[in-house]
């Protein structure tokens, strides 16, 4: 070519193969030689292998357009400010969609036009503290162009060496994760809030021992959190079980079970701080906290739940020969069996006319046998009063109690109840409260003197015209020692008095002096009788 044209060239890459099957590539420079009549005599020149350094400018600018590429489509917007000012210079795609400006109008803010949070002054210290290699986070609230705004995490950093006056913030919209926050917060609030509140003891445990505990724990144990706080659960209970085995063995057992990833759900004989024995049902999961795996413990005291079960399995042995009427029903709450009582209290002649009629047949309130077969479904038993319905139509007050039976499997099966008729009782306890209404309005108006006077001597009643004769107000006397009110010359007479009454044996009525409100004393002439 530099022969033809006789014209120099420069920098022409050419690909040979060497003798050893080496590809490299070579860049010649030639310039050619005329001699003085114009004539071509030669060229110089010059070759090199540029192999590498060609290989090295491809690998640059594919890392180039690599690195321009990941920064257009990065999830996070990309601003190249001006240290000194925060001028953006520079931005990528996601920064544009972030705020919905176009790259034309977002080169032409600052990061004050942008940033609402921080003060500008912070700003501006933030942008002029940055030193090469320094990577500041803050968070701050971003405005877009339509006027909304929205929370961002910050990353800050110099571009130094490369360009001194330069920085990159590196800027990701965190309002997802701030709704998260928000909503743990939430969480964490809600469920504190049942923590404390709740109506069963729950507590912690880091393994076997107690790290944390809700009030209604330290009121079920009877005990302050310094007293159960770093205790195991065996403290808090008997040493050995109901069934024989030992309380701390059986209850790591439990423990372990439950931190294998077995929910475990018993009954447990517990112990309160001053060792009283309660029953209990126990709930152990696991629960993870910051990482770490603990154990969750709710206890319910089921003491008088037992109690009212130990006395229905009681009513179950005498089924046949209880005064009361005892009955079965399936789970469809239809009745399987009746004892004698249940056909003499609601007026059957026979089992037969008994058995198959549906619970709600012998009561009068229909949406009352509703609740009773509801409250049985969900928690397996029932106690109460209801009106039930004879055969002939007519009705009675009755109380029951009831509860589910269930087969060897724990299902249930059906029902059993154990139902008084207590018409006449409702009867006399109205009656009674009437009189007792009338014997007070007598007293109340009588101008003799009516107390009533316990057997520790502490005074209970007191009628008004105890105001009128002995100038004290009901409430001055009642709660109060009567001897405190005696003349101390006549104690004597008085405490014989009261001990003749207490034993019931004859005793004649006394004179005694009683102290006035206003200090002298009063005779009195006293009749008692016991009650």
């Amino acid at each position: 070519m530099v022969a033809k044209t006789h014209q120099p060239v420069f920098d022409v890459q050419h690909a040979i193969e060497w003798i050893d099957g080496k590809r490299v590539l070579l860049s010649i420079n030639a310039s050619p030689l005329i001699s003085a009549s114009g004539d071509f005599d030669g060229m110089v020149a010059s070759i090199e292998d540029v192999t590498e350094k060609v290989m090295a400018e491809n690998a640059l600018r594919t890392s180039e357009q690599q690195l321009k590429s990941y920064i257009d489509n990065a999830g996070d917007a990309i601003y190249i400010l001006e240290q000194s000012t925060g001028q953006i210079r520079n931005c990528n795609k996601r920064a544009c969609q972030d705020l919905g400006y176009s790259m034309d109008e977002l080169l032409r803010l600052s990061a004050i036009d942008i940033e609402v949070t921080l003060p500008s002054a912070e700003i501006d210290s933030l942008h002029s503290e940055l030193k090469p290699g320094d990577v500041r986070t803050i968070e701050g609230t971003h405005k877009r162009k339509d006027g909304t705004i929205f929370p961002v995490e910050i990353r800050l950093s110099s571009l130094a060496p490369v360009n001194k006056q330069l920085m990159v913030a590196m800027v990701r919209d965190i309002t997802e994760r701030k709704l998260a926050e928000e909503a743990l917060r939430d969480s964490e609030l809600k469920y504190r809030t049942l923590f404390e509140t709740a109506n069963d003891a729950i507590f912690l445990m880091d393994h076997d021992v107690f790290i944390d505990c809700n009030p209604k724990t330290l009121e079920v144990f009877g005990c302050t959190p310094e007293q159960i706080i770093g205790q195991p659960p065996y403290r808090f209970s008997p040493d050995v079980q109901p069934d024989g085995r030992n309380s701390k063995e059986k209850a790591l057992e439990k423990i372990n079970a439950a931190f294998t990833g077995q929910p475990q759900f018993f009954e447990w004989q517990h112990s309160r701080y001053d060792g009283t024995l309660f029953n209990a049902e126990v709930n152990l999961n696991t629960l993870s906290i910051a990482g770490k795996v603990c154990l969750v413990a709710i206890v319910r005291d089921i003491t008088e739940r037992k109690r009212a079960e130990e006395a229905l399995m009681s009513k179950n042995i005498v089924f046949n020969t209880s005064i009361a009427a005892n009955s079965t029903a399936d789970i469809n709450g239809i009745i399987t069996d009746a004892n004698e009582s249940f056909l003499s209290i609601w007026d059957y002649p026979t089992k037969n006319e008994v058995i198959g009629k549906p619970i709600m047949h012998f009561l009068k309130n229909k949406e009352e046998a509703f609740a009773i077969i509801t409250a049985l479904n969900t928690y397996g038993k029932w106690q109460g009063e209801f009106t039930a319905l004879r055969k002939d139509g007519s009705i009675f007050i009755a109380y029951s109690m009831a509860t589910d039976l269930k087969d060897s499997n724990g299902k249930t099966i059906g029902y059993q109840s154990s139902v008084i008729d207590i018409t006449e009782r409702k009867r006399v306890e109205g009656s009674l409260r009437e009189s007792e209404v009338r014997l007070r309005r007598i007293t109340d108006n009588m101008l003799d003197l009516i107390s009533q006077v316990d057997v520790e001597g502490i005074i209970s009643y007191v009628s008004p015209s105890h105001t009128m004769i002995l100038g004290y107000s009901q409430s001055e006397l009642i709660g109060k020692l009567m001897m405190n009110f005696v003349h101390p010359d006549d104690l004597g007479l008085v405490g014989a008095a009261a001990d003749h009454i207490i034993k019931g044996t004859q005793h004649n009525t006394i004179k005694f002096r009683f102290q006035h409100a206003d200090g002298h004393y009063v005779w009195l002439e006293s009749n008692g009788n016991p009650l």
